[in-house]
């Protein structure tokens, strides 16, 4: 029964990309519950004209930084052919200090940084990386659209939302 009514939701969410503004939608259930499995979510993980980006918070895990946007650019980015790197982080407008850290991260799966954090600006760093991962998910969504299923999303950090 659950599943039904998650297929039917996604199926939905699906049918409206392109056709109107802002789409989403937020289902609530409280059991543990996969969607991983789903009928919709495997027959959208194969399509071209839309990006499908399915992600299971487990609270046995500790999270990803910005868990799931980095890795679905990082996803999108290597759909995409001749794409200059140093180029899109400037289209981005990411942080000088933050470059490096992402560039490890799309060539090696690693977020690498090699200067020395400084306390006082911790806040700072933390919102100009939110603005960037924000720009690049936006920019990237201007050349092929982009639908995000979050499962278990009370689990998420709060730099998590967006």
């Amino acid at each position: 029964m659950i599943e039904r009514y998650y297929n039917n939701a996604i199926e939905q969410v699906w049918g409206d990309i392109g056709k109107s503004g802002h789409n989403y939608m937020l289902l609530r259930y409280s059991n543990d519950f996969s969607v991983q499995k789903l009928e919709s979510v495997n027959c959208l993980k194969g399509q071209s004209d839309v990006f499908f980006a399915c992600h299971e918070l487990d609270h046995n895990e500790m999270p990803s930084a910005y868990e799931p946007y980095l890795s679905i650019v990082r996803q999108m980015l290597n759909c995409q052919k001749e794409l200059d790197i140093e180029q899109f982080m400037d289209e981005c407008d990411v942080y000088s200090l933050h470059r490096p850290i992402i560039a490890s991260y799309f060539k090696k799966g690693v977020c690498k940084r090699e200067e020395a954090i400084i306390l006082g600006e911790v806040a700072y760093e933390q919102e100009r990386m939110m603005n960037a991962i924000a720009n690049m998910l936006m920019i990237l969504t201007r050349k092929q659209p982009l639908m995000v299923v979050i499962n278990r999303f009370q689990l998420a950090a709060r730099s998590t939302i967006l």
